[in-house]
């Protein structure tokens, strides 16, 4: 096939396919009418979750991995006093809560948190050659009375288990006085 008839060929298989492309927006705008939510259900709101975090009163939303021996994916709800837990597929239903005051110790795979700067935190940066995608990291919230093991999946296992012990460990050390207690939407 020389080069003008393969233009042509690539044409004729292309040109259907971008004349579909400003349709999506449409295909949208009518997922999200009234007609259309009645028998598919209605769209997720895309900041749903951001309106429940304001409605808890938490400033901040992190990925919780699961519950060590679960598989129930959670989120937590974190303001300067409490943290609460959060089943991910119903982030309403609020299974636990924490007080950050009884926070004495965060572990990431096993080893005591440590707030690191970033320039010391990351190592250089390099292409990866092989990626660990069944990687595991545990992070442990020991509280006063109780402790908590989460553990997080993936590729950017460790990446999320610190991201969390991080914000926690800032949040831990704000001090509390006058710091509203988050509430819980029954």
């Amino acid at each position: 096939m020389s080069l003008p008839q393969w233009r042509r060929a690539a044409n004729a298989l292309l040109y259907p396919l971008f004349s579909l492309l400003p349709l999506i927006p449409l295909a949208r705008r009518w997922r999200r009418g009234p007609a259309l939510a009645r028998l598919l259900g209605p769209a997720p709101d895309p900041d749903g979750l951001r309106k429940l975090a304001a409605s808890l009163g938490a400033e901040h939303v992190v990925n919780g991995g699961r519950l060590a021996g679960s598989a129930s994916p959670l989120l937590l709800f974190l303001s300067a006093g409490e943290m609460l837990l959060a089943a991910a597929h119903q982030p309403e239903r609020i299974l636990e809560r924490y007080s950050l005051a009884r926070l004495e110790e965060i572990r990431v795979d096993g080893e005591p948190y440590q707030p690191r700067y970033v320039s010391f935190a990351k190592v250089p940066p390099r292409r990866e050659t092989e990626v660990d995608r069944a990687a595991v990291s545990r992070l442990a919230l020991v509280f006063a009375s109780r402790r908590l093991d989460l553990e997080y999946d993936g590729p950017f296992a460790r990446h999320l288990a610190e991201a969390a012990a991080h914000t926690l460990h800032d949040l831990r050390k704000l001090p509390l006085d006058g710091v509203p207690t988050l509430k819980v939407i029954a």
